[in-house]
């Protein structure tokens, strides 16, 4: 294995201090903070959303979110005890103020509880699912009528999935899990990213 691609593996879940420096990496990067924010923009969520975050990474997007939804409530889950610690950190005010959550889960294996959501997103997520097929279906049980499922792909190093690719996918799986109004959207900056989004409708 190569240094970037051991580097990589830190980018997929975190841990000890490479996953650290990873997790400030993602935090600072101007890239990211404007992927980050362009997610958000054209996802809008609507004010009162319920909103999960799948891998939330340091934490920074699901900040943006709160900041967008005063009145919202939001929960992020992700792998990692190291971006958990980071995000928590990061976002200490909206876990006290009970607008946020922050739990360590996997989107491929959540606790039947987690459901009822306006909008489920992920940001460079979505490849590291063995399954992807399964937990795109699951999660689009979990959406409440006219919730929406989004998945944003940026091509990380080691990657050899193109945009192109990773767009095709996304919009056939979410045709397989019968979400409807399926959009696909290129983030205008370099480097590029893709976003493909769903409604339930039930």
């Amino acid at each position: 294995m190569s240094a970037i691609e051991r580097l990589y593996t830190h980018f997929e879940h975190p841990r000890g201090p490479i996953g650290s420096l990873a997790g400030m990496m993602m935090a600072h990067r101007g890239h990211n903070i404007r992927r980050g924010r362009w997610a958000v923009e054209r996802l809008a969520p609507a004010a009162g959303a319920r909103v999960l975050e799948l891998g939330y990474g340091p934490g920074v997007t699901l900040g943006e979110v709160c900041r967008r939804i005063p009145d919202g409530e939001v929960i992020g889950v992700d792998t990692s005890p190291v971006m958990m610690r980071q995000a928590t950190r990061r976002n200490r005010s909206f876990i006290r103020s009970g607008r946020l959550e922050v739990h360590l889960g996997d989107a491929t294996r959540l606790d039947p509880d987690v459901r009822d959501f306006d909008l489920v997103y992920g940001i460079n997520v979505w490849q590291y699912w063995t399954d992807p097929v399964e937990v795109v279906e699951d999660l689009t049980r979990r959406l409440r009528p006219d919730g929406r499922l989004a998945l944003v792909y940026m091509r990380p190093p080691g990657c050899r999935l193109t945009h192109g690719q990773a767009a095709t996918h996304l919009v056939d799986q979410f045709t397989a899990a019968a979400l409807t109004r399926i959009t696909t959207e290129w983030m205008p900056h370099r480097p590029t990213a893709v976003l493909v989004s769903g409604v339930a409708v039930r």
